[in-house]
Order: C-alpha cells, then structure tokens, then sequence
C-alpha cells in the first residue's frame, strides 16, 4: 500500500487522483479551512489538519514524524507525501502581484520539508515560472514540465512537477483529450444563443497585443487553463462572457462528477491538481 500525505490539499485534487490510483490518503493539510471541509467530505477516512504552511521546519518535521507513529505501515508499505504550494503570485495570468519572489517561499519551504523528512518518495507541482525551474535546477532535482492535455485532461494546463519518481513511465499514460463540445454534449450543456466561443483569462481584449496569446477559440478545441473564474462562454459580437456551469467546470478539472462542493467550490476547482492527472503521477510511484 502506498499512504500519502497531501500538503496545500486544498478541496482534494491530488487526493482524488491518489485514490483513483488505489493509494491511500491518510493527511490532508491546508489553511484554508473551507476548503479542508471539502476535502473531509469526500475523503472521510483522513486526517485533517488546518494549519498555515511554511512554519518552523524543525516543527513541522516533528509533526509529520510523531503522525506517522499513528499509522500501522506493513512490511512493504511506502509513504509518498505531495506538495501544491500555491502559484497564485507566480503564475502569468495573475497580472497584479508583482512580488515573485514571495511566491517562491512556500515552494522552498516545500523542498526543505521533502528533502530533510525523507518519505519514501514525493512530488511537487507549481507552475513552470522560471524562479521555480531555476530552483529546481539548483537543487539538481529531476522534473519534468506537463501539458494536461496530453494526458486526458481537456484544458491547456501547463504545470512543472518535480519528485523522486520515475518520470519515464509517465510516457505511458499519455492519450488523446476530448474537445470541449464532446465534454459539453456529455453533460448536456447548451450555451446561450450567440455564446458559441469560449474565452481565456489574462488582459481586456483591447489590451492584447498582435502577438499575444489567443482571447478566444470555438470549442472544437481543448479548453483554456482553467481558473477560478475563466475560461468563460464568449459572445464575440456583443464581447460578453458568461462563467460556465459549475459542472463543467469540475469536468474540466477531471472530478467525479459525485464530487461534493460548496459555496466556494470555483476557487476550489481552479486551484486544484486535475484528478485525471495526479492519478497518472501517482501511477510513476
């Protein structure tokens, strides 16, 4: 059995994922307590501790070793413990913060934890911005940068994730991505009349450069990166957008569609690590 411990879990995309490979997710951390909520709904049989990350490592490390006394490992188990440290201040769609290096903080602490703790194996997932390759680089620790839609997921999701697996066998687990009119026929969605585009995060349209990134695309496509607000139904003549249905969105993160939410559930959705995704990860262990 491999047991996992999910750090930054937030609503449980990685531990989706984790169980989906027949892992067995035993501690979920995160600050966000809302969120944690989500997490226990749907993962009832884990532990659950709401605590701000990037604390006192030595502290930390204690924490994690006097859990792992609780847990009954056979022979033959192994631990396996994720971090998905929040990329809000480092991604490229988020336009306001401009405090990079504040963003690197948790990814380091993340590292710190990983390397001095010694779990069996680990991972790490962050966007690819280039303070967290160089970083990797630095601490000559292999990584490899995924696009989602590569492996099943139908959004153009681009993240680095770093870990002590083997990353060669991911090669297997590669396939095709539905359109998103496939994924929005399956679950019987019909935008509104002249809602027949879908549109991408990032600057107002009259802001976009010649050479920019795409505003908008008809979907016969993948989707856009998914975000706690966008991509949304776009009507090109009247340059309106309309957020798409929430089902969708957890479609495009790969949740079971059993998955229970709350009230928060779009920021929730578009933090997390698609299911689809972490499983395939997982399957490297």
């Amino acid at each position: 059995m491999i047991y996992v411990i999910d750090l930054f879990c937030g609503m449980g995309g990685f531990s989706q994922g984790a169980f989906q490979a027949g892992c067995q997710v035993i501690l979920a951390i995160d600050f966000w307590q809302e969120a944690l909520d989500v997490h226990r709904l749907n993962h009832p049989r884990c532990h659950h501790l709401c605590m701000e990350l990037g604390c006192d490592k030595k502290v930390f490390i204690s924490l994690l070793s006097n859990f792992m006394k609780t847990v009954p490992m056979a022979r033959g188990d192994k631990l396996h413990i994720h971090a998905s440290p929040p990329c809000q201040t480092l991604t490229k769609t988020n336009m306001y913060v401009k405090d990079q290096q504040h963003g690197m903080k948790l990814v380091n602490w993340s590292l710190d934890i990983l390397k001095n703790f010694k779990p069996h194996s680990w991972t790490l997932e962050q966007v690819p911005h280039k303070l967290v390759l160089s970083e990797l680089k630095r601490r000559e620790l292999c990584c490899v940068i995924i696009k989602a839609n590569e492996y099943g997921v139908s959004q153009t999701r681009r993240r680095v994730v770093a870990g002590n697996i083997d990353f060669e066998k991911l090669t297997q687990f590669k396939e095709n991505s539905e359109p998103l009119s496939l994924i929005m026929q399956r679950l019987d969605i019909i935008p509104e009349a002249g809602f027949d585009h879908i549109r991408n995060c990032g600057r107002p349209l009259s802001e976009r450069k010649p050479n920019g990134l795409s505003s908008h695309q008809d979907y016969s496509k993948v989707s856009y990166t998914v975000t706690h607000c966008f991509p949304q139904f776009y009507n090109i003549s009247t340059r309106k957008g309309k957020v798409l249905p929430l089902k969708l969105f957890k479609a495009l993160q790969t949740f079971p569609e059993s998955y229970l939410t709350t009230t928060k559930a779009r920021q929730m959705i578009g933090n997390a690590v698609p299911c689809l995704l972490a499983e395939k990860i997982m399957y490297c262990v």
